[in-house]
């Protein structure tokens, strides 16, 4: 399992430790619409510096995929959530004109595989031997967090985990700036989920990361 830092994005064309090569990857871009920076979804929190890290990502996978760092033929799926806001659906503004020439799938809720589209489009993946598969998007709390740990699980329950590997790039995902501050244990579901002493001092993406490690991503 990995997870790449936040400040330094994941290099798609380096030699893989323990590999004795290049691993042929493949892309996984979630949900970089207008809802999450100009939407309903972003208005209803507030939007401006609310939204600012989910700006960040979309110029850092604008930049990284006019970089020449993505191998050519790299595979790339993106996908979308379904919206009722007139500004919803489409891609950031930036983006726009690179994402609209890969394919897309839209996911049902948080978790992209529940769309059969996606395990196809996986699949194919494997067969041609791409061993991992590298994901940016937003929110990191939510579809991202939600999506990589169902890819992980179904992956290990096709027994698959041995030839595709997992990881989310956190230099291309962005959260609302609240899901940062350090307040997670007033944060009564994450207070559930891992206890209050767990929680003091962490932010609820710093959890969403140790979730994400513990699923195998």
């Amino acid at each position: 399992s990995a997870m790449a830092e936040e400040d330094s994005s994941f290099d798609l064309g380096q030699e893989q430790e323990g590999t004795g090569g290049t691993v042929r990857a493949a892309l996984l871009l979630i949900d970089f619409q207008q809802a999450f920076t100009v939407g309903y979804w972003a208005q209803s929190f507030g939007a401006g510096p609310q939204v600012a890290d989910i700006e960040r990502a979309g110029r850092g996978v604008s930049t990284l995929l006019r970089s020449g760092r993505v191998p050519a033929g790299t595979p790339v799926l993106c996908t979308k959530c379904y919206l009722d806001g007139d500004n919803d659906e489409p891609y950031l503004a930036e983006l726009e004109p690179v994402l609209r020439e890969f394919p897309c799938v839209h996911k049902p809720t948080m978790d992209v595989t529940l769309n059969r589209r996606f395990w196809e489009w996986l699949r194919e993946q494997a067969q041609v031997g791409v061993g991992l598969l590298v994901i940016g998007g937003c929110t990191t709390t939510s579809c991202v967090r939600v999506s990589s740990q169902q890819i992980a699980r179904q992956l290990r329950e096709r027994g698959l985990e041995g030839r595709m590997r997992v990881v989310v790039d956190l230099s291309i995902c962005g959260a609302r700036s609240d899901n940062y501050r350090k307040d997670a244990d007033e944060d009564s579901v994450l207070v559930r989920t891992y206890g209050r002493a767990f929680c003091m001092g962490k932010s609820a993406v710093d959890l969403a990361v140790v979730q994400m490690r513990q699923g195998g991503v």
